[in-house]
C-alpha cells in the first residue's frame, strides 16, 4: 500500500514526465525553497516530533559514567538513512546539481 500511495503521488506531480518544463515543481529552485521561513517551519517541526519516552524504573537512564551503550543492527551508523530522501545540501549555484538522488 505505501508503494503504491508514493507511486501515484509521484505520478501526479509530474515525477515520470518527460516534459519537466510544463510542470510548476520543476521550476523551484533554491531561492524558492530555502528560505528563512521555510528553515523556521522545518526547525518547529523538528522541535514538535520529538517523542520523550517514560523511565519508570530509573534503571536505564541516566547512563552513569564510563558505561559504554552498544548500538548494534544493519543501521548502526548510517546517519543518511535516517534523513529519509528529503534532504540535501544547500547548493551554491542555485540550482540543485550538488543534491546527490
Amino acid at each position: 500500500k505505501s508503494f503504491s500511495r508514493l507511486v501515484d503521488i509521484q505520478m501526479r506531480l509530474g515525477l515520470f514526465d518527460n516534459n519537466k518544463a510544463s510542470h510548476p515543481y520543476f521550476q523551484y529552485g533554491i531561492g524558492d525553497i530555502d528560505t528563512t521561513e521555510y528553515q523556521t517551519l522545518a526547525l518547529e517541526a523538528a522541535h514538535q516530533s520529538i517523542v520523550l519516552l517514560k523511565n519508570d524504573g530509573g534503571t536505564a537512564l541516566p547512563l552513569k559514567k564510563g558505561r559504554k551503550v552498544a548500538v548494534i543492527g544493519p543501521h548502526f551508523n548510517a546517519t543518511d538513512l535516517f534523513l529519509s530522501n528529503y534532504h540535501g545540501s544547500r547548493c551554491a549555484s542555485g540550482s540543485f546539481d550538488c543534491m546527490v538522488a
